[in-house]
Order: structure tokens, then sequence, then C-alpha cells
């Protein structure tokens, strides 16, 4: 299943430095998402909005930041103290970012590759572990992981489809991040060649080990605007992938030639297909019925993920009806959007309202 779930992180990566050599500027599949949907008008950018603001995980990010946090203290974390780190975590994050912005980019950096020294420290160690360098053998006190034998490595595994699908999320969530960096593509020197190494030689290096969940680690998540991967954004970042892969196919054919993509980097048509199929696995699966007793939830109803996921859609799809649809036509005028430079450089959309 790890093998699995980096293969499609690789597929994943592929496609998304194509797409952002293409388009390199800040946005990653928001860019992506308007340039191929175009009709009807701004909806794609409400709809990925609204799942952006609903599905994004600061605030559960920075309360388990808030947990380690009191951890560390030796102090048994509860409602408040945990909330209170969260809240000055998120404001520091505010702050630096938007008071201190060449500090905040040094912290993040020098948080994420803390973090990747951490994996690497874990890959290696696991494996002296295993070839019997010595001071690296478990301790004594402590269970000696037997994952190599026949008779354990298959303890706990369920063979149904529901299982799978939950497991495979779990896995990819561990390679998720393959397309934080075409988020700031607008802020990064030279981004297509920087896209084109950077990205491939991350993910090596996270192919290594799992992720590792510290407190710093937290912090350089939320510092990143990293989202979550619960079951609800998991359902809706693999429904975005999906669309994200059918519409690159579609820059490929004829009705789409016209708006000339070519970009420096093609992806292999097969990879194309494999994330496609993969992420549109990870869609349908969900759907069945779980066997008796092997069931997602245990209260709840096994479809509940997918019903939020897909009403997170629908309320993005009624905010662009209120606001690009029906106020315009109510109020007299028509949504215009127009490319303008910021003083710091940075290129952005702003929407002003034009009388009909």
């Amino acid at each position: 299943m790890w093998l699995c779930g980096a293969i499609i992180a690789t597929a994943g990566t592929v496609v998304y430095v194509e797409l952002g050599t293409g388009l390199p500027r800040n946005g990653g599949e928001k860019n992506y998402l308007e340039f191929i949907y175009r009709r009807p008008k701004f909806m794609m950018t409400c709809v990925f909005s609204v799942y952006a603001l609903i599905t994004g995980s600061a605030a559960a990010n920075s309360v388990v930041f808030g947990e380690y946090v009191i951890h560390s203290f030796d102090m048994t974390p509860n409602r408040w103290n945990t909330r209170s780190v969260a809240f000055l975590c998120l404001t520091f994050c505010l702050l630096a970012h938007g008071m201190m912005h060449k500090f905040g980019l040094c912290l993040q950096n020098a948080l994420g590759f803390s973090k990747l020294l951490i994996l690497f420290a874990i890959a290696v160690s696991g494996l002296f572990c295993l070839v019997g360098v010595p001071g690296f053998a478990v301790r004594d006190g402590y269970e000696k992981p037997r994952n190599f034998e026949w008779d354990k490595m298959w303890q706990g595994s369920r063979t149904n489809v529901n299982a799978f699908v939950m497991g495979m999320y779990s896995v990819i969530w561990s390679f998720t991040g393959y397309s934080n960096a075409n988020y700031a593509l607008s802020e990064v020197k030279d981004p297509i060649r920087t896209i084109k190494r950077a990205a491939p030689l991350a993910m090596f290096f996270v192919a290594m080990a799992l992720s590792v969940f510290v407190a710093l680690s937290v912090l350089g998540n939320l510092l990143s605007g990293q989202f979550a991967q619960g079951r609800v954004s998991s359902y809706s970042s693999t429904i975005i992938n999906t669309l994200v892969a059918i519409g690159l196919f579609l820059l490929y054919t004829p009705a789409y030639r016209i708006w000339g993509w070519n970009p420096p980097f093609h992806a292999p048509k097969t990879i194309i297909v494999l994330f496609f199929f993969s992420n549109l696995f990870l869609v349908v699966v969900p759907l069945i019925p779980p066997s008796n007793g092997l069931g997602v939830y245990e209260h709840l109803p096994y479809w509940l993920h997918v019903f939020v996921a897909y009403l997170v859609s629908l309320i993005g799809m009624g905010y662009w009806y209120a606001r690009c649809v029906w106020i315009p036509r109510r109020k007299g005028y028509r949504l215009e959007r127009q490319w303008v430079l910021q003083e710091d450089g940075v290129p952005r959309f702003v929407f002003e309202e034009v009388p009909q």
C-alpha cells in the first residue's frame, strides 16, 4: 500500500509540475481549474474558494501544536490551555507573514529543512536497526518490531475495498504537499526551473520515511498553509485532483488547442491516466456500503464525509450564483476580473463591477 501511495503521489507531482510550469504564478489548483473550466464564468473560482475556506486546517493544526507544547512542559492539556497556545500560534503566524515577511519565510524554510533532517534521521536509524548496527538496537523493555514476519505482517488487516481506500487516504497523507509549491510560484525566483527540480527531489526525500508530527513540524505546516487530510478534506482534494487530471487531458484536445497550452514540461500521458484513475477510484469506492461491522464510523453513516464534501461544492455553487449572477442581474452590473500589479511586485486578480 505504501508503494501504491508513493506511485500515486509521484504521478501527482509530475502532473502538477506540468501545470506549474505552464501557469507559474500563485494559486495552485485555483489557477488550473479557472484556466480549464472557464464556463460558467467564475463558478470554479467560487467553488474552490469555499472549499479552501471550509476545509482549511489552520485551527485544527494550531490545536495540535498547542497540545504538543503543553506536553513539552509536562502539563496536562485541557480545553483552555491548549486553545490559548493555539491562539498565540495563529497570531504569531499572522504577524510573521503579515509584518515580517522575510523573517516568516526564513523561519518557514528552516522548520521545513529541520523536518527533512528528522525524517532522514528516522529512516536511517530504522535501517541501521534492521541490519544490526551497534547502538541502534531496540532497548530492553520495549517491544521489538516483527513487521517482516509473515504471521505478524498482516495482523489487523482487512480485505474489504472500503478499508483499502481508507488506508490509501492515510498513506497518501504522508506524501501530501507535492503541490504546495504551486501555491506560491509568483514569489519563487525562476519558478519554472525551480519546480522542475525541487518537486521530484522533495518526493524522493519524503518517500524515505513517514511524516513526523511534532510541535515544530505542525508549526511549519501552519506557516506554509498546508491543507489537512481529514476524511472530508481528503475526499474534497481527491475530487479536485480528478478534475485537474481530466482538465489536463482536455488541454490536448482539438477544442482546447486554441488556448495554446504548451508548457516547458509535459507530463507523459500514461502518468496523467494513472493519476486520473487512481483518484477516480478513491472518489467512487467510498460510495460502496462497507461490510457488516467494518464501517468507517462507529455511530455515523459511512457516507457522511462524502456527503459533506459534495455539500461544500454545492455551497460554493450557491455562493457563485448569488454573487456572480443573481445580485449583478438585480443591480444592473456585471463582474469583470482585471489583472493588476501590487506595490510589492506580486500580480493578482481584482473584481470590478461594470455597469450594464
